[in-house]
């Protein structure tokens, strides 16, 4: 809202999702014949739903009723003008749909209906909606243990979304394995999760069957997660005092408890558990080493220090892992530190990657440099973007292809049957605008021409006759 109440809209777009998610920006205005109907009855004139102009909105919520679409104000002709319904005339993108397609466009409207009109400020949190995710993919035999069984899930998607993807605007849903498969694991990725809400609409309406059961999922999810912003000791006592049993431990310890061991048997826990509670709150406790003897324990501390791996520390010091494991979350400050140390360690070593990269191909762009050095550009991404962003400036401009890689020929027959199919129906009421109304991919694709002849060659009659 800012952006558009500005001076410029930057890369509002890019952060809409509009540009790497595949569907269009094209939002035609649709309405409900029903609606339309009724309204007239009740208001004496007819108006736009905000309902029916959502993206994924195709049925109307409230009669099921398919929605029409106006042929005007389309792909920015007429985009100035004022327009009532009664104004305008209809196509119908879905002709006679079958009872399970509409119920499925139903559910899909509900949720971005629902999504609509959550309170502003409410946000669907990246963490809890994978969790979400997850779980109904498990429940449904897509997943196991958080690992997702792409063969198998991304067959049911592109099988589930194939009568979907007739309608216009979901054409970007998965119609091969490997897209389905891109879409899953963005749906549950750590670190890259999809922008564009169809994404998430259509997911939810794949997993869940309806806004209802998401929402009760996803907010159980969310009431689990720990509470975002908040570090350290102070954090961790936060969390600890919430516990009762945790609190319980906590006071016994600060009131002079003589062992972990007693007081984790006065709570009923392990006693490894009362030592990471201690540890989690900022409290030293003592220790009864039995094999972890006082000088090996100083070395072991002093290796993690610097980042070394677990397993290594473990090998090298003759101890095992779970010992490891064990001393980082009952050292206090121990697992903070061997953190911060890998992330440097990660940091060093993906920009010298990434600079070695670069100075021994000095000529060639981001593109090439990240090909060759592919998991320093993924860590760098993520965890050090502004010394990534800083270095990407500094490499030479490569000039833009020249889209050797796009099926012009292809593309050129599809567009010019369209057109054809078009001008036929259109008959002597055929102009341009009338033409790029009935063929929305055309308005993008005027600056090409040149690589359409069969498309220009039908448009130029048409041309002609509107010129005289």
């Amino acid at each position: 809202m800012a952006a558009m109440a500005g001076d410029a809209i930057g890369s509002l777009k890019y952060r809409l999702g509009l540009l790497t998610s595949r569907f269009r920006a094209h939002h035609p205005l649709k309405s409900c014949p029903v609606c339309r109907t009724e309204d007239r009855h009740v208001y004496q004139v007819a108006y736009w739903h905000v309902s029916h102009q959502l993206p994924g909105a195709w049925v109307c919520p409230h009669h099921g009723e398919p929605l029409q679409e106006s042929r005007l104000k389309s792909n920015g002709v007429g985009r100035f003008h004022w327009l009532l319904p009664s104004g305008t005339t209809w196509r119908s993108p879905l002709q006679s749909p079958s009872s399970l397609v509409t119920g499925r466009l139903v559910k899909l409207a509900e949720g971005a209906t629902a999504l609509h009109r959550l309170p502003p400020g409410y946000l669907l949190d990246q963490p809890a909606l994978r969790a979400t995710y997850l779980e109904a993919l498990e429940q449904a035999g897509f997943a196991k243990g958080g690992r997702v069984h792409h063969a198998l899930a991304a067959q049911a998607l592109v099988d589930s979304y194939r009568p979907l993807r007739h309608l216009d605007e979901l054409q970007a849903l998965p119609a091969t394995e490997a897209q389905a498969s891109a879409m899953l694991t963005r749906l549950v990725s750590v670190h890259r999760m999809l922008t564009h809400p169809l994404w998430h609409l259509a997911a939810i309406e794949f997993l869940f069957g309806g806004w209802q059961a998401f929402r009760k999922s996803f907010e159980s999810h969310r009431r689990s997660a720990a509470t975002p912003g908040t570090t350290g000791p102070a954090a961790s006592l936060k969390t600890i005092r919430s516990h009762p049993r945790k609190a319980a431990a906590l006071a016994l310890l600060k009131n002079g408890a003589t062992s972990c061991r007693s007081v984790a048997l006065s709570v009923g826990v392990d006693t490894g558990t009362v030592m990471a509670w201690a540890t989690a709150a900022g409290v030293t406790v003592g220790r009864r080493p039995k094999q972890l003897t006082k000088p090996k324990r100083a070395a072991l501390v002093k290796a993690l220090r610097r980042g070394t791996d677990k397993a290594e520390a473990a090998t090298r010091h003759q101890v095992s892992v779970q010992t490891v494991t064990r001393l980082l979350r009952t050292e206090v400050g121990l697992q903070t530190a061997w953190h911060a140390a890998r992330h440097a360690r990660a940091q060093a070593d993906a920009r010298h990657a990434w600079s070695s990269a670069s100075k021994r191909k000095t000529t060639l762009g981001a593109k090439a440099i990240r090909a060759l050095a592919p998991a320093a550009y993924a860590w760098l991404y993520r965890n050090d973007r502004a010394w990534l962003q800083g270095q990407i400036a500094t490499l030479p401009k490569v000039p833009a292809g020249n889209h050797a890689g796009t099926n012009w020929r292809h593309r050129d027959a599809e567009l010019s049957r369209l057109v054809s199919q078009a001008i036929e129906d259109l008959g002597a009421r055929a102009t341009l605008q009338r033409v790029y109304q009935a063929v929305p991919a055309l308005k993008a694709k005027l600056g090409q021409l040149d690589r359409l002849p069969m498309t220009s060659a039908l448009l130029a009659p048409v041309r002609r006759r509107q010129h005289h």
